[in-house]
């Protein structure tokens, strides 16, 4: 075949192929997903911080399929974040969206919790919302239940609803927001985020919250490609150098030279064949035809 000739001029009958049922898994969908109890305000950060447009509901699983959000700088820099279905106690034991939900959280590289400190979501068997903290503790255990080692993924806290001064028991979020750091720890950094208020000044606004949790998220997504790309680079320069070793060892009367000695010993095989073919055209005869069609032979 050819730019012209779509189809071949001849063709042979093929032999009979083969048949398999395969299933492939996407193992990895974004760097970073959000977690966190039905309604606690995922795809409105997410519809706030990207262009994404996830669905917005104030029912609970309103997110039933991940939606991806990008982060990027002016470097190029990106940073796929994505909305996870709502995650609810008992998950492990598949409860509400149960496994499929976590299988989503197990294809992301760090996590951000996304909690209620207004009136977090309540199941069928409780009476009441759980405490911020307790939520945390909650979504924690319920990843580590499905994987040891889930939960460490976590690399952040967003605290969201902050626009709203007081929670459904009357007590101030600022003060709710303060035991949470407290209990946390220092090494899961909350941020109190509002996405309404992002969604309608956009995620520069510092009314929002939005831009230092960006901030924290991206700088752990960047350092984690950069260290990737590290990797990587020694990867390939232990390949290159393995290579070269081992072409050394099978071409060994290439080396045990200095660069001056294989330098002069190449100009000295130069010098010599050109003076060889020098000779060989002086001395042998050559035939050449004159302007009058006869042949002539000169030394």
């Amino acid at each position: 075949t050819s730019a012209t000739t779509h189809a071949p001029k001849e063709a042979t009958k093929g032999m009979p192929g083969n048949t398999m049922l395969t299933q492939f898994e996407l193992k990895m969908i974004a760097d970073i997903g959000l977690v966190g109890f039905p309604n606690a305000g995922k795809s409105s950060i997410l519809g706030a911080i990207s262009h994404a447009k996830p669905k917005v509901a104030a029912y609970p699983f309103a997110t039933l399929h991940p939606t991806i959000g990008r982060l990027q700088d002016v470097r190029g820099n990106t940073c796929d974040v994505a909305d996870l279905p709502g995650l609810i106690e008992g998950a492990y034991e598949n409860r509400g969206l149960g496994h499929q939900f976590l299988r989503h959280v197990e294809r992301t590289h760090g996590i951000a919790f996304v909690l209620d400190m207004v009136e977090a979501f309540v199941p069928p068997d409780r009476t009441e919302p759980q405490q911020p903290w307790e939520v945390l503790d909650t979504l924690r255990e319920e990843l580590e239940y499905f994987l040891p080692g889930l939960s460490e993924r976590g690399i952040m806290v967003l605290a969201n609803k902050m626009d709203v001064t007081h929670d459904w028991r009357g007590n101030r979020t600022a003060d709710v927001f303060a035991e949470l750091q407290r209990r946390a720890g220092p090494d899961l950094p909350c941020f109190p985020v509002s996405a309404t208020i992002g969604a309608a000044e956009g995620f520069r606004s510092a009314r929002s919250g939005l831009p230092d949790a960006i901030r924290h998220m991206c700088d752990f997504v960047f350092a984690r490609k950069a260290e990737a790309r590290s990797a990587r680079d020694r990867q390939r320069d232990q390949e290159a150098e393995e290579l070269f070793r081992m072409f050394r060892d099978q071409n060994p009367q290439y080396f045990g030279k200095t660069a001056a000695s294989v330098s002069a010993e190449y100009n000295v095989h130069y010098v010599t064949a050109s003076r060889l073919n020098e000779d060989k055209r002086y001395d042998e005869p050559t035939s050449a035809v004159a302007a009058d069609g006869r042949s002539r032979t000169h030394a």
